[in-house]
This record gives C-alpha cells, structure tokens and sequence, in this order.
C-alpha cells in the first residue's frame, strides 16, 4: 500500500463526537470483550463499541488525576533482569499522568469488566517519576515492529523548550521497577569517537578531563563507566567545562554508600538540588552514567534509565569539555564520548523507507 497523503473524513463524522469532555484523551485500549476505552486528566472513562459513538463510563476509581494520561500494559522486561523476588507483587499494566509539575508512573493490575463499566484497577506500588528534571507532560506509544513501549516529553528548557528524546519503557522484575532507557536506534546517531578515558585510577577530589576538541562537548554523548567502589564515596562527571569561565561546569553525580547487608543498595544521585534513588543489584560490578548534551540541556541516565533526568545545562562559551572525579581514592573509570549526527532526514528517504504492514 502506498503511503497515504490525502484524508478525508468519513461521511459518518460529526465533531465533537461527544459534547463537554475533559481534556488531554488517552490513547484508547481495546477490552477482551471488544470494548474500546480511554480516559481523560480527570480520570473519566470514555467507550466505544465501534470506535465511532462514544458514551460516557465513568471516572476510574484510583487512578491519579492529571494531565495527559496514558495506560498501558506492562511492557516487556527489561534486558538483563533477573526474577522478581519471592513475594513481588505481579502488576499487569501501568497508569501515566502528569501533575504537580511532574510525570509519574504507577504499575498496578486491571481486570476491564464487561461493557459500560469501570474496570478494576488496583495499585500495587506508589507513583514513580518518570523524569526528576525538567520533564512534563509525556506521550507515549507502542512500536509494535520491535513489541516496545517508547515514551517522550516535553524538554522544560531554554530556549524555548523542546522534546526529549525517545525513551523505552521496561519493566524490571528483579528490582520492582520500571526503567526509561534510550532507544537503540540513538546508536546510530554516533559519529566520532572525541574523547576517551581507559582504565583510569582516578586520583581523589582531582577533576580529570576527557580533553574533547573545542565546542564538540555542546552536543554529544558521553558514557562513563566506574568499577563500583567498597567505600562510600561521591563519583561525578561535570559537563559544559571550561578552565577559565566555568571550571566546575554543571556536575552529575552518584553519592555512593556500599549496602549494610548483601542485598539491594539505595543511593542517592542526581545534579545540583535535583535527585533521585537509584537501585542498585548486588551484582552490578560497575555504576554506569550515560549524558546525552545538547547546547543548553542535558539528558542523563544512571543505569540504563534506572533513573532518568533532564537537566538545565548551560554551556560556559568557552572549550565545554567533560571530565570525571572521585571523592576517595582507588577508583577506576572508564569513558568514551562521540559526535552526535542529526536526526533529520529527506521526504524521500520517509517513503523509501520499506513498510511493515
């Protein structure tokens, strides 16, 4: 089938097709009984038989009220993760809105019921933040090519806001959480290797830098990998460097305590006054961070997205390198930083483009 480029209405259609809504509809899900539903900010529950006349359910019971809303089920697993523990809860979907100037996730289970009625929803953990930073209003969606939840929200920051990048959400079973990690495909907007760190024992409270040629820090990714330390220590990597006009630059941080026992460790990381709790298994032998700079903000992940921020990040006009740093001495770290390519592409490249369906 060709790609389609003229619409017109079906002679069926009269807008609005319900009179007096609430604002900011979901994506609609469809029941095991045929029933289309979707909600709105004010947690109302809209159905449809046909998709074309739709009637009014009723507000959600213990849905969170807020501005663009989603619900979903629970996306695949995250890559890497092991069994949820003994006792776990089992969640089956996952309710998203936005309040409080915040975008927040809950996982719970839902049983949709037969039409005309609300189905239950039951939470079974507290809302998550999706993004601690300047992150609002998200949407989402499903790729069923690749079976994945991609989430991505407005950017809060100057110029004049813009979007985040796209995001996949996963759900970790072993850690009882869900995880908002890059899409793959941002690999292949990797263009030169420009700075690299291999193996290095970093020296305490000395700030070693990734020496990245001039201005090429403004837009980037930068991966940094620390062998987990045995002592409790703070391990940051600071962007948009300059000597002269900004030698601290804007830092992101893991204040890292090793666990009171052998199980979960909880440890704060973050930049400046903005922080999240980051999980960490007894297993992971290294604590990763991944920036990804773009002019005047930062996207960062610890993790692979266990914690997720976007961050204001203002370049300092001078070299705008990258550097690492350990409290404590008797650490190792790892580094690497690469060009990043554009996202644009021709029309033509859209329509040569080989189709799924």
């Amino acid at each position: 089938m060709p790609p389609q480029t003229n619409w017109t209405k079906d002679v069926f259609t009269v807008n609005p097709i319900v009179n007096n809504t609430g604002r900011d509809p979901s994506t609609a899900w469809k029941t095991p009984a045929g029933e289309w539903r979707l909600t709105t900010f004010d947690t109302m529950i809209m159905g449809s038989m046909d998709f074309r006349t739709w009637y009014r359910i009723g507000k959600q019971p213990g849905f969170p009220e807020g501005e663009c809303p989603s619900f979903f089920p629970l996306p695949r697993t995250t890559p890497g993760a092991g069994p949820a523990p003994a006792g776990a809860v089992a969640p089956t979907h996952v309710h998203k809105a936005s309040h409080g100037g915040k975008d927040w996730m809950q996982v719970g289970s839902y049983t949709a019921g037969p039409p005309k009625t609300n189905g239950n929803w039951t939470a079974l953990l507290a809302e998550v933040k999706i993004d601690a930073g300047h992150c609002y209003a998200s949407k989402d969606f499903f790729d069923p090519v690749k079976g994945r939840r991609i989430n991505f929200g407005w950017a809060t920051v100057p110029p004049q806001s813009t979007q985040t990048l796209p995001r996949e959400v996963t759900w970790h079973p072993e850690l009882q959480q869900l995880v908002y990690s890059p899409v793959e495909e941002q690999e292949a907007l990797r263009g030169s290797v420009i700075g690299s760190l291999q193996g290095l024992l970093l020296t305490a409270n000395a700030s070693t830098p990734l020496d990245l040629p001039a201005q090429a820090g403004n837009q980037s990714e930068v991966q940094v990998s620390f062998v987990r330390p045995d002592g409790a220590m703070r391990l940051s990597v600071h962007v948009m460097v300059d000597a002269q006009r900004a030698p601290a630059g804007v830092e992101f941080f893991i204040d890292y305590k090793p666990p009171e026992t052998n199980g979960l460790a909880k440890v704060t990381v973050g930049s400046g006054s903005t922080t999240d709790t980051l999980s960490l298994l007894p297993s992971d032998s290294t604590l990763e961070l991944t920036l990804f700079i773009d002019n005047t903000f930062t996207e960062a992940f610890w993790m692979g997205g266990r914690v997720a921020m976007t961050i204001v990040t203002p370049a300092s006009g001078g070299k705008e390198d990258v550097t690492v740093r350990a409290s404590e001495p008797g650490v190792t770290a790892n580094a690497t930083a690469w060009e990043v390519g554009s996202i644009w592409v021709t029309p033509e490249e859209v329509k040569r483009t080989p189709r799924h369906d």
